[in-house]
This record gives C-alpha cells, structure tokens and sequence, in this order.
C-alpha cells in the first residue's frame, strides 16, 4: 500500500458513467477494515486528468495539514481519479488563472484562429467526447470556415442537445436550465445563430473587482475572434456542461457504489475534501450519502469549488437547489473557501455557464445567477445556516456551514495547498 506522509494511501478510479475500478475498490474495502482507521478522508481533484496531477494535489495538501504522526498514521487517504481531461481551455490549469487580460485594444491583439488551432480544438473534442463526438464534429466543420448561417447554426445545436443527453444520466436541478437553454436553440434558428455569433468575439464585461472593461482570453490562444473561434467556444462550452455532468454522476456513485458498502471493524470518520469541479463531485456525494453502522459523514471541506453557489439552497427560483440536501448532514463543519483573486471561479465559471454571452455587469459576483460557490461562497441559505469568516478562522463551527473568505490565502484557482489551506484542513480534521 502506499504512503502520504504516515497515513495509508489508496487509489480510486471511476470511468465517466461512475463505475469504479474494481481493483481499486478492493484496496479501498481492504485498507478500510484496518483496526488503527480512525478517520477516512476522501480527496476528489478538478479538471485534470492524470494520476501524477492528482497525486501532487493530495500530497501537498495533506503535507500542510501539519497533523501529528499517529493521527497520520490512523488516517486513511482516498485519492479519487476521475476521466476529467486537460482541454485546451482547461479550467483547472488555463482558464485564466488570474491573468484577466485588459480589453482587446490593449492586450496582445484580437486574431482570428488558425486552421490548425481550430483542427486541435476539433480533435481534443473528440478525443473527450468519443466517437458520440462525431455528428458534432461535422457540423461546426460545416460552420467554422464560412458564415453562421441558420441551416448550420441549427445543425450543430441539434446535434449538440443529442451528444449532451447521450447516455443513462440524468440531469441534477443546476444542469437543466443549462440543456433546456440548448434545447431551445434547437427550436429557433434564429436563437441558434444568435447564440454562436456572441461567441465570435472576445467578451466584454464589466469587471466588478475594478470596475474597469475587461476581456477574457479564449482559450484556444490569445484573443480570437471569427467563425472558427465561435465553434471553438461552444465546442469548449460542450465540454464544460460535460464535466458539470460528470463530476455529479461520479460523485453519486462514489456515495452509492462505494461509501455504503464500506465495511470498517471500528466506529471512522468519514470527510470529503474537493477542489474546482472535485467540489462538485464530493458535494454529489454527500447529496447522495447516509449514515451507515460504523461510517459517519464528518465534514465537507469545498477549496474553490466550481459549481454554483446557489447549489446548496433549498430553493433556488422555485426550483430545488441541486445539493440541497447536504444540509445537514455532517455532524462537524461544512467549510467552503471562496476569494475573487479566483478568475477560473469569478470569470470563466459565470461566462462557461451562460450559453449565449447575455454578460451583465454583476458577472461573477454574488447577485450573478451565475455565479460560482469559489468566488462568492454558498447563496441563498438561511443566515442560521452558515457561519461567515471574513479572516482566517481560528475555530470552525460543528453542524454549520463555514464559508471563508480566502482573499488573503488564496492568490489564484489552483493555490488551494498552501499551508494556510492544510491548516483549514487540520481544523476540519481535529
């Protein structure tokens, strides 16, 4: 068995419908059975795709948890691998990490993509995607070198409504306003050529942390704009809804097909710890999740969580949060860490959530509908709910939700395992 620091190491791999590996899962049934297990901590990364990045993320957090050695030695790490791939607009590594670019005219110049951008873009789509890519594929070919025109237009929204829905998974409470906005466009050519010509160009918006025009680099390269970027940004928008979907169908299989089966000798604490889109994925857990005999949900730790901040609300528009149910759950702290210095979370969260760039001068923020739990922190819940720490706690509150405010310890999307962030994880621990 592997190591992190002294506590015991394990693997857990699920494909993209959720199903784990199955040596992996009898390493995790094994390991948990020890006697000495006295806590199970859970980690799930974001949009990454390697075991190596993952295992960096998991060692550096855990090395600054600064817990002592025999606590160590009685902790069991889970480190969760999931398909969700490095894409060239990567959320976790590229999106845009903090470096907002100034308006066009003084950044480094609006270009139009290049045949062999757009052909990378086309073939990391399909490589995501699979062969169900391919209807896809085809019709933003069609688009890509010539105007947007209704015919095409709606062929690539069709065809994009029939690769989202593909599958047995259905959609949570804050996915389906995303696919019935797709669904729509499906309907009205006009709404589809609408929505890929706001995609032709580099948005705009007012940034509310400066108040100053901003523009967003795409993400193939620089600042693009034409044709060819538009079916860029919306193949990179497919993607996006994707991993949305999939870190949720993942996140519910781990609870069902795995957590609940578990069958430790003693009485173990059981702690969920996720970043970006892995926040995601362990909140669809603890959605999903029940007590059993000797296993107890502990706590939920959220380290710039990629979903939206209205997602633990009970009622969001008249419609059910989608993780509503997770209040309430653990019997310690639910601790979420959200700071604007996250542009991933701030800036591409709000514009990859929106289908067409309808961008108003609240993107990102808290009024944003949305906007992401990493820049603002949970909306829309009772004030008895949640404990606001505007400065680095020095306790945490049990059976309540923590959110703080990381702008002092937090730099950027990614700057989740500094030691201030292992030490927010030893006070969930302890």
């Amino acid at each position: 068995m592997e190591n992190i620091e002294r506590s015991p190491f394990v693997w857990l791999e699920f494909d993209k419908a959720g199903k784990p590996d199955d040596a992996d899962l009898n390493s995790f049934r094994a390991a948990v059975k020890s006697p000495d297990i006295n806590d199970v901590v859970v980690m799930s990364h974001g949009w990454k795709n390697t075991r190596a990045d993952a295992r960096a993320l998991y060692e550096d957090l855990w090395k600054n948890t600064g817990l002592g050695g025999e606590r160590q030695r009685r902790t069991l790490v889970v480190g969760i691998v999931w398909p969700a791939k490095a894409f060239s607009t990567d959320f976790d590594q590229q999106s845009v990490k903090g470096n907002v670019a100034q308006s066009a005219g003084e950044g480094p110049g609006v270009r139009t993509l290049t045949e062999a951008e757009l052909a990378s873009a086309l073939e990391e789509f399909t490589a995501f995607f699979g062969s169900d890519a391919d209807p896809t594929v085809a019709a933003a070919s069609a688009i890509a070198g010539g105007a947007i025109d209704n015919n095409k237009a709606k062929a690539l929204l069709v065809s994009a409504k029939a690769l989202l829905a593909s599958g047995d998974e259905s959609f949570d409470n804050e996915l389906s306003p995303d696919y019935k906005s797709i669904e729509a466009a499906t309907n009205d050519s006009d709404r589809a050529v609408e929505v890929l010509e706001s995609m032709s160009s580099p948005p705009a918006f007012k940034d509310i942390r400066g108040g100053k025009a901003q523009g967003i680099g795409d993400a193939v390269a620089s600042l693009v704009q034409g044709t060819g970027a538009a079916v860029a940004r919306f193949l990179n928008q497919l993607t996006y809804f994707e991993m949305k979907k999939r870190s949720g169908v993942v996140g519910e299989a781990l609870a069902k097909k795995v957590l609940h089966d578990l069958l430790p000798q003693n009485q173990v604490r059981l702690h969920l710890v996720g970043h970006s889109f892995g926040g995601r994925l362990v909140t669809a857990a603890a959605n999903a999740w029940t007590d059993t005999v000797n296993c107890k949900l502990y706590s939920i730790t959220l380290l710039q969580a990629a979903y939206s901040h209205n997602g633990l609300a009970l009622q969001v528009d008249g419609i059910k949060g989608a993780f509503h149910q997770v209040i309430g759950k653990a019997s310690g702290p639910i601790v979420v860490t959200h700071t604007h210095n996250d542009s991933a979370c701030t800036v591409a969260y709000p514009l990859a959530s929106r289908l067409a760039r309808d961008i108003a001068s609240a993107l990102g923020g808290a009024d944003d509908r949305f906007g992401a739990m990493g820049a603002n922190g949970p909306q829309l819940l009772a004030q008895d709910l949640v404990i606001l720490h505007e400065t680095f706690p020095n306790e945490l509150t049990l059976g309540k939700v923590n959110s703080v405010l990381a702008d002092k310890f937090v730099a950027e999307h990614n700057d989740v395992t500094n030691s201030n962030c292992g030490k927010l994880l030893n006070l969930v621990l302890t």
